[in-house]
């Protein structure tokens, strides 16, 4: 089934070699969680629910289904409260895991912005991507209301590895006009709108 689905771009395939797993070991939580990748992607959103949850009730700590269902549950249902609980767990039993701790970030940075930043630099620590990590981080610093100069050199930090990220140079220029710095303010704002930006992101950068 996972070669199917990874190799061949067979989810039909890879569908009744999972149904076959889950047939002859049906406490498989792998097989569980991947079926319940694709029923997800044919938009049956209850069945995929179901497979999580069994997957994880065999085995609450799976990392890769605690993983995959908070995604899940995070992007069809925006649920933050419960996949907290799960993704919990998962780091507990799972500590040196990159990728959960920055989700978890991901999933908590405005509720609780300086836990996410703990958790991203644990996750830079442990070896996770830096183009992934840092624009997150300075993100986390500046909702966090850090020192500005801990914010200002973060955004440099994430900008040096994603220069074309104009979210980020507009979030400098804001903060550099803080601090006083305006004709360096006014040069990210210009790179900030070179770049792609969302609309309110766009007026927000016009309006400065």
């Amino acid at each position: 089934g996972a070669f199917l689905i990874d190799k061949k771009n067979d989810p039909e395939g890879a569908e009744m070699h999972y149904l076959k797993a889950i047939e002859l070991d049906p406490r498989h939580a792998n097989a569980l969680g991947n079926l319940a990748i694709i029923r997800a992607r044919q938009r049956r959103l209850d069945e995929a629910e179901a497979l999580y949850l069994r997957a994880l009730s065999v085995d609450e700590t799976n990392e890769t289904a605690a993983f995959n269902y908070t995604v899940f549950r995070k992007n069809e249902f925006n649920d933050l409260t419960s996949t907290r609980i799960i993704i919990d767990r998962a780091i507990h039993a799972h500590p040196q895991s990159a990728r959960l701790r920055i989700l978890r970030a991901q999933n908590s940075i405005d509720a609780d912005p300086i836990g996410a930043a703990r958790d991203l630099k644990t996750a830079r620590e442990l070896g996770a991507d830096q183009a992934q990590i840092e624009p997150y981080y300075a993100l986390a610093l500046h909702l966090g209301k850090c020192p500005i100069e801990d914010c200002i050199g973060a955004y440099r930090t994430a900008l040096a590895i994603n220069p074309d990220n104009g979210a980020l140079h507009l979030n400098l220029a804001q903060l550099l006009f803080v601090w006083g710095k305006e004709v360096e303010a006014k040069s990210e704002l210009t790179l900030a709108l070179r770049k792609k930006l969302d609309g309110s992101s766009e007026l927000e950068a016009l309006f400065y």
